[in-house]
C-alpha cells in the first residue's frame, strides 16, 4: 500500500518541482519577478553585457545587500538611473526589466 501511496504522488510532486523557478537575474522564486532593481552606485560595473552590482528587489535591500549578482543588459528596458540615498550614506541606482 506505501508503494502505491508513492507511485500516485509521484507526478504531483513532480510538477510542483517544475513550477518553481530559480533565477540568476534577481528575479524571486516566487514566480513574480520584480519589474525593479536597485543597488549601491558606487559598486556598479559593466562586465561584457551584464551589469555587476549588489542587486535587490527593494531600495531596503538594496542598501543592506554587499553580495554581487549580475543582470543582463538585454533584459532591461532602462539604463541605470539614479535613485534616493541609503541610510549608510550609498546612493542607490535604479533599473527597469522589459
Amino acid at each position: 500500500m506505501k508503494r502505491l501511496l508513492i507511485i500516485a504522488a509521484t507526478p504531483i510532486v513532480l510538477s510542483a518541482c517544475t513550477s518553481i523557478q530559480t533565477s540568476t537575474d534577481g528575479a524571486s522564486a516566487t514566480g513574480t519577478a520584480p519589474t525593479s532593481f536597485y543597488c549601491w552606485k558606487a559598486r556598479l560595473h559593466t562586465s561584457g553585457n551584464d551589469l555587476v552590482c549588489n542587486w535587490a528587489d527593494t531600495r531596503s535591500e538594496a542598501c543592506r545587500e554587499t553580495s554581487l549578482s549580475r543582470l543582463s543588459k538585454d533584459a532591461l528596458a532602462t539604463e541605470p538611473a539614479a535613485a534616493k540615498r541609503c541610510d549608510n550614506g550609498q546612493w542607490l541606482v535604479q533599473v527597469t526589466r522589459k
